[in-house]
Protein backbone atom coordinates (compact mmCIF):
# COMPACT_ATOMS: atom_id res chain seq x y z
CA UNK A 1 0.00 0.00 0.00
CA UNK A 2 1.19 3.53 -0.57
CA UNK A 3 2.21 5.98 -3.24
CA UNK A 4 3.79 5.31 -6.62
CA UNK A 5 5.55 8.35 -8.09
CA UNK A 6 5.67 9.61 -11.67
CA UNK A 7 6.64 13.27 -11.62
CA UNK A 8 6.78 13.39 -15.41
CA UNK A 9 3.12 12.40 -15.85
CA UNK A 10 0.88 14.50 -18.05
CA UNK A 11 -1.20 17.35 -16.64
CA UNK A 12 -4.72 17.13 -18.04
CA UNK A 13 -7.51 19.71 -17.67
CA UNK A 14 -9.80 19.26 -14.68
CA UNK A 15 -13.27 17.92 -15.46
CA UNK A 16 -15.79 15.79 -13.60
CA UNK A 17 -16.96 12.56 -15.18
CA UNK A 18 -18.29 9.27 -13.93
CA UNK A 19 -18.30 7.65 -17.36
CA UNK A 20 -15.72 5.05 -18.18
CA UNK A 21 -12.35 6.50 -19.14
CA UNK A 22 -11.03 6.00 -22.66
CA UNK A 23 -8.88 2.87 -22.82
CA UNK A 24 -6.18 4.99 -24.49
CA UNK A 25 -6.15 7.47 -21.58
CA UNK A 26 -2.50 8.49 -21.21
CA UNK A 27 -2.71 8.55 -17.41
CA UNK A 28 -3.14 4.78 -17.37
CA UNK A 29 0.05 4.47 -19.41
CA UNK A 30 1.95 6.57 -16.84
CA UNK A 31 4.96 5.03 -15.16
CA UNK A 32 3.37 5.24 -11.68
CA UNK A 33 0.19 3.41 -12.81
CA UNK A 34 2.17 0.70 -14.63
CA UNK A 35 4.45 0.24 -11.59
CA UNK A 36 1.44 -0.15 -9.29
CA UNK A 37 -0.04 -2.78 -11.60
CA UNK A 38 3.28 -4.63 -11.67
CA UNK A 39 3.77 -4.40 -7.88
CA UNK A 40 0.27 -5.84 -7.32
CA UNK A 41 0.68 -8.45 -10.07
CA UNK A 42 -2.27 -7.02 -12.04
CA UNK A 43 -2.68 -6.85 -15.79
CA UNK A 44 -3.76 -3.52 -17.30
CA UNK A 45 -7.55 -3.20 -17.09
CA UNK A 46 -10.34 -0.98 -18.38
CA UNK A 47 -14.04 -0.52 -17.69
CA UNK A 48 -16.03 -3.39 -19.17
CA UNK A 49 -18.12 -0.88 -21.18
CA UNK A 50 -18.86 2.85 -21.19
CA UNK A 51 -20.60 3.90 -17.97
CA UNK A 52 -19.73 0.54 -16.38
CA UNK A 53 -18.97 0.05 -12.68
CA UNK A 54 -16.92 -3.08 -13.35
CA UNK A 55 -13.53 -3.64 -14.95
CA UNK A 56 -11.98 -6.27 -17.21
CA UNK A 57 -10.19 -7.98 -14.34
CA UNK A 58 -11.52 -10.47 -11.81
CA UNK A 59 -8.93 -9.56 -9.18
CA UNK A 60 -10.37 -9.06 -5.68
CA UNK A 61 -8.19 -5.92 -5.50
CA UNK A 62 -10.53 -4.36 -8.08
CA UNK A 63 -13.84 -5.19 -6.41
CA UNK A 64 -14.41 -1.49 -5.71
CA UNK A 65 -14.06 1.20 -8.37
CA UNK A 66 -14.85 4.90 -8.38
CA UNK A 67 -17.97 4.25 -10.45
CA UNK A 68 -19.22 1.53 -8.10
CA UNK A 69 -18.69 3.71 -5.02
CA UNK A 70 -20.48 6.69 -6.59
CA UNK A 71 -23.37 4.90 -8.27
CA UNK A 72 -24.12 2.65 -5.31
CA UNK A 73 -23.94 5.66 -2.97
CA UNK A 74 -21.46 3.74 -0.83
CA UNK A 75 -21.45 5.03 2.76
CA UNK A 76 -18.99 2.69 4.45
CA UNK A 77 -15.23 2.74 4.34
CA UNK A 78 -14.05 1.36 1.01
CA UNK A 79 -11.77 -1.63 1.73
CA UNK A 80 -9.40 -0.95 -1.19
CA UNK A 81 -9.31 1.52 -4.07
CA UNK A 82 -6.59 1.96 -6.72
CA UNK A 83 -6.47 5.52 -8.04
CA UNK A 84 -4.41 7.93 -10.14
CA UNK A 85 -4.00 11.55 -8.97
CA UNK A 86 -5.15 13.55 -11.98
CA UNK A 87 -4.87 17.00 -10.37
CA UNK A 88 -3.93 18.34 -6.96
CA UNK A 89 -3.78 21.78 -5.34
CA UNK A 90 -2.83 22.89 -1.84
CA UNK A 91 -5.52 24.55 0.26
CA UNK A 92 -4.38 25.80 3.67
CA UNK A 93 -2.96 22.71 5.40
CA UNK A 94 -4.75 20.13 3.25
CA UNK A 95 -4.92 19.45 -0.47
CA UNK A 96 -7.80 19.11 -2.88
CA UNK A 97 -7.43 16.52 -5.62
CA UNK A 98 -9.19 14.91 -8.53
CA UNK A 99 -8.56 11.18 -8.59
CA UNK A 100 -9.50 8.64 -11.22
CA UNK A 101 -9.50 5.01 -12.18
CA UNK A 102 -10.57 3.43 -15.48
CA UNK A 103 -14.26 3.78 -14.49
CA UNK A 104 -14.35 7.51 -13.67
CA UNK A 105 -13.24 10.43 -11.54
CA UNK A 106 -14.10 11.97 -8.19
CA UNK A 107 -12.87 14.64 -5.79
CA UNK A 108 -10.68 13.95 -2.77
CA UNK A 109 -9.42 15.82 0.24
CA UNK A 110 -5.93 14.89 1.39
CA UNK A 111 -5.22 15.64 5.03
CA UNK A 112 -2.18 17.56 6.25
CA UNK A 113 -0.65 14.47 7.91
CA UNK A 114 -0.38 12.77 4.51
CA UNK A 115 1.18 15.84 2.89
CA UNK A 116 3.66 16.21 5.74
CA UNK A 117 4.77 12.56 5.66
CA UNK A 118 4.76 12.01 1.90
CA UNK A 119 6.08 15.42 0.84
CA UNK A 120 6.82 15.73 -2.87
CA UNK A 121 6.13 12.01 -3.40
CA UNK A 122 2.44 12.90 -3.48
CA UNK A 123 1.69 15.00 -6.55
CA UNK A 124 -0.24 15.09 -9.78
CA UNK A 125 0.73 11.88 -11.60
CA UNK A 126 1.05 9.76 -8.44
CA UNK A 127 -0.81 6.49 -8.07
CA UNK A 128 -2.37 5.62 -4.70
CA UNK A 129 -3.30 2.26 -3.26
CA UNK A 130 -5.90 3.25 -0.68
CA UNK A 131 -7.28 1.05 2.07
CA UNK A 132 -10.25 1.63 4.35
CA UNK A 133 -10.83 5.07 2.85
CA UNK A 134 -13.80 7.17 3.93
CA UNK A 135 -16.33 8.37 1.37
CA UNK A 136 -18.19 11.58 2.12
CA UNK A 137 -21.66 11.75 0.55
CA UNK A 138 -23.67 14.97 0.60
CA UNK A 139 -27.22 14.87 1.94
CA UNK A 140 -28.66 15.04 -1.57
CA UNK A 141 -26.41 12.18 -2.75
CA UNK A 142 -24.97 14.30 -5.57
CA UNK A 143 -21.50 14.93 -4.16
CA UNK A 144 -19.05 12.15 -3.33
CA UNK A 145 -15.58 12.80 -2.00
CA UNK A 146 -12.77 10.65 -0.66
CA UNK A 147 -11.23 11.73 2.62
CA UNK A 148 -7.61 10.52 2.53
CA UNK A 149 -5.63 10.28 5.77
CA UNK A 150 -2.29 8.68 6.60
CA UNK A 151 -4.03 5.48 7.70
CA UNK A 152 -5.42 5.01 4.18
CA UNK A 153 -2.02 4.64 2.47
Amino acid sequence: DGIVIDSTGPRLPLKRSFLAMDARDVDFAAKSWRKMLSDLDLLPFTATSPASMTVTSQSPLLRFTIASVVRQNYVKKVPRLLVFVKAMSLEDECASATIKDPTGEMKATIHADVLEEEGEALATGSTLVLRKVTIYNSADGMQHMLIITRNNL
